[in-house]
């Protein structure tokens, strides 16, 4: 199968031009996806078709859009957004998405995703016409196609569903009003400040933060005097995207700072912005001993999620000791695996008695601390975990017996001590990996995961970068858990996923070096 989907691949590039060669490779494609491809297979074959951009290719493409498995989806979607010819976003449009006699959602909610990625205005009013459906799914597909769009002539009838019954579509729709950035939304999103739902309200903050409105502020001010826990760093992180400004969780001096200055303030330009943002970062990460901030990483959270990397790289030294030295850190050595656990334990046995919380350490295979949900840090709790930690050591490494040590029921075999990280962050959602549609799964107890790892996915049903960051996006889109993320170790493209993890999911991105 392998060498017929690359042969695939050599006749598309060493083909002449033309519709005939076109054709031609387009009949093959059909053939060879109809056949028993593995899903690996199938990617593959779907990317071949890459540069093609033609309606018929579309035609071939729109066959993918219900295969059962998210990566053949999304490699469709993938595909079709890089096609650039109004004729191939018109057949989408007229075949699809404003097709009466089309009754596959699905096939409404990829199609929706294609066109919003190849970009034409044109796309908009069929897309827009979406929303008036009933089903939840495909509402959010064009929700977020729209605010990918940048769609402000769908502003009001996307404002509609801000007052839907739905939260999931509700947050869809603060979301996608979010990346429109139409200070005309401004008003209708205020008003979700005061939902009942707390995924909500942070979709209303993050919301506000990019419309960047000088009436957000007071109303922002009023809720952090509300608010606890992991929505004061949301505020927070709106609070200086609107003004600059850094006060901390102090209302009554933002309350003072914002009555010296509301009559006469302009909001800021967008470069002032990014430069405030990247002053705060540094200050935030600015090592602290004793705090109970994850490897710095400081959170106003009180319902945490720890995962840790325990494969068998993490049994390896560091190399780069002088920068721990510099910033204070002292281990008792400098194998990654005992600097992660001495900062965890630093971290879980100053906790405080508020905070409920968590451990998963992973490596081919998960292992949480509690099997079920987060538990209060009193000192019972912390003390257990502590010893928990303690005992961890990296799995596969020449020096360890995986069984004694690892508290972990594996067989012994450098097989166990590879990276499944899709398997660990799909435990710490609280999901399950390629499943179909999208996740409304909002009953998580966990707001804040600190995610920490040495290496680039190994293991699990998925490895590669891009698939597993769009994993995680379907399913936390609705949740809003915050994922910090903690590198560790020297390798690039485990690094590179780290990254973009933090980026995507609202968190902060750190690297203890290598």
């Amino acid at each position: 199968m392998i060498g017929k989907c690359l042969l695939l691949a050599l006749l598309l590039q060493e083909a002449p031009s033309g519709d005939d060669a076109s054709d031609e490779m387009i009949a093959e494609f059909k053939r060879f996806y109809r056949g028993s491809a593995s899903v690996a297979e199938k990617v593959e074959a779907i990317h071949v078709l890459d540069r093609l951009d033609t309606p018929a290719a579309v035609e071939a493409l729109v066959a993918c859009f219900d295969d059962p498995d998210f990566a053949v989806r999304q490699s469709a979607v993938e595909v079709l957004g890089k096609y650039r010819s109004v004729e191939c976003a018109q057949y989408l449009i007229d075949n699809v998405v404003a097709n009466r006699r089309e009754s596959n959602t699905a096939h409404k909610m990829v199609a929706a995703e294609a066109l919003s990625r190849m970009g034409h205005v044109m796309a908009i009013e069929p897309i827009a016409g979406l929303l008036r459906e009933k089903d939840g799914d495909l509402r959010r597909a064009c929700l977020e196609a729209l605010g990918r769009l940048r769609a402000a002539q769908a502003v009001p009838q996307i404002a509609e569903l801000l007052e839907d019954p739905d939260p999931s579509v509700v947050i869809a729709a603060a979301d996608a009003l979010g990346e429109i950035r139409d200070p005309a939304a401004n008003g209708a999103v205020l008003e979700l400040l005061g939902h009942a739902r707390w995924q909500v309200r942070s979709a209303a903050v993050a919301a506000l933060a990019k419309i960047r409105h000088k009436d957000s502020i007071q109303p922002l001010i009023d809720l952090l005097r509300q608010e606890q826990g992991r929505l004061i760093d949301d505020i927070l992180a709106a609070l200086l995207s609107l003004t600059t400004f850094d006060l901390g969780n102090k209302p009554d001096k933002w309350q003072e700072a914002w009555d010296r200055v509301r009559e006469r303030f302009v909001v800021p330009t967008e470069e002032e912005i990014r430069r405030a943002r990247e002053n705060f970062e540094k200050a935030q990460l600015r090592y602290q001993p004793g705090s109970d901030d994850f490897a710095g990483i400081p959170t106003k959270s009180k319902r945490i999620l720890y995962v840790i990397d325990i494969s068998g790289s993490m049994e390896d030294p560091l190399l780069d000791r002088q920068k721990f030295v510099l910033e204070g850190r002292t281990y008792k050595n400098f194998v990654k695996i005992e600097v992660v656990k001495h900062e965890l334990m630093r971290t879980l046995e100053n906790l405080d008695d508020t905070v409920f919380f968590n451990v998963i350490a992973f490596a081919t295979q998960v292992k949480p601390w509690k099997k079920r949900g987060l538990v209060q840090a009193n000192i019972l709790n912390r003390n257990a975990a502590v010893q928990w930690v303690e005992k961890l050591q990296a799995i596969g490494g020449a020096s360890q017996n995986l069984k004694k040590k690892a508290g972990l029921s594996l067989s012994a075999g450098g097989g166990l001590g590879k990276t499944n990280t899709i398997e660990a962050l799909m435990t710490a959602l609280e999901a399950k990996a390629a499943q179909a549609g999208y996740d409304t799964n909002l009953g998580s107890p966990v707001d804040t995961i600190y995610f920490l790892s040495d290496g680039d996915p190994t293991a699990g049903p998925i490895t590669e970068i891009d698939q597993i960051l769009a994993e995680v996006k379907r399913v936390n889109s609705l949740r809003k858990i915050v994922i910090h993320t903690i590198n560790i170790g020297r390798n690039m493209r485990g690094k590179i996923l780290m990254q973009e993890l933090a980026r995507q999911n609202g968190g902060m991105f750190i690297d203890l070096g290598e």
